[in-house]
């Protein structure tokens, strides 16, 4: 996915996107134009809720907009535009307003 494909898909006023890849999976949540992203290794979100329960994702970021997102989010030390956005084949939308 490109950084203008996925700032088309969340420039919404409010919604939750998931992705896959590869190596990771993560969510998106827009409201009011706030962006929270996380990010963690595959199987993060269907783990046992005791083992998870009081756990954060590895990778989390809140930013005003998309375009601080992209320039700022990192994944295991790595950008995320740079590193996992272009293995993202879609974002699967959750909720949409």
């Amino acid at each position: 996915m490109t950084k203008e494909q996925f700032k088309s898909k969340v420039d919404v006023l409010g919604g939750t996107f998931g992705f896959t890849t590869d190596r990771y999976e993560g969510m998106v949540g827009v409201s009011n134009r706030e962006y929270i992203i996380w990010a963690d290794d595959l199987g993060y979100g269907t783990r046992q809720v005791e083992e998870s329960s009081d756990r954060e994702p590895r990778n989390i970021g809140e930013y005003k907009n998309v375009d601080e997102l992209l320039s700022t989010f990192k994944v295991d030390g790595e950008l995320f535009a740079e590193a996992v956005l272009p293995t993202i084949e879609k974002l699967h939308t959750v909720y949409y307003v």
